[in-house]
């Protein structure tokens, strides 16, 4: 998978920018969710299209994803991927997390309704892209 500018291969200690960020916080806590929740495979489709379309809504449980970890966890500030890393290892960060992240995916799975149901004007725009 190859990214705009080589994600896998930026160092732990750079900083990430706008664009890279979304990025990063999908790669690091998708696999703490994956195993039980199917629909965070498509956050790897919210990232492609973010970075695509500067208009496109990204699923409801990325979204909440994006601003829990970039506000509360991060404090809004640049941060790298050390940095979120070192996040998710703390316990107490990640039952933080976890308190805000499974309520929204466990919605999600009883829905089981058609991909982001959310903001209908623009994804029918957004779906005709793909």
């Amino acid at each position: 998978m190859s990214h705009p500018m080589d994600y896998s291969a930026m160092l732990d200690n750079m900083y990430l920018t706008k664009e890279l960020q979304a990025l990063a916080i999908c790669e690091a806590v998708q696999p703490l969710y994956i195993n039980e929740f199917e629909e965070v495979a498509e956050w790897t489709s919210d990232v492609m299209m973010m970075q695509q379309d500067k208009e496109y809504v990204p699923s409801a449980s990325f979204q909440k994803l994006l601003t829990f970890v970039q506000i509360i966890m991060l404090d809004n500030r640049a941060f790298r991927k050390i940095d979120l890393r070192e996040k998710l290892a703390d316990e107490t960060q990640r039952n933080l997390l976890d308190q805000v992240m499974r309520p929204i995916l466990q919605k999600a799975k009883k829905a089981e309704k058609p991909k982001q149901p959310v903001v209908k004007e623009k994804n029918k725009r957004n779906q005709k892209r793909k």
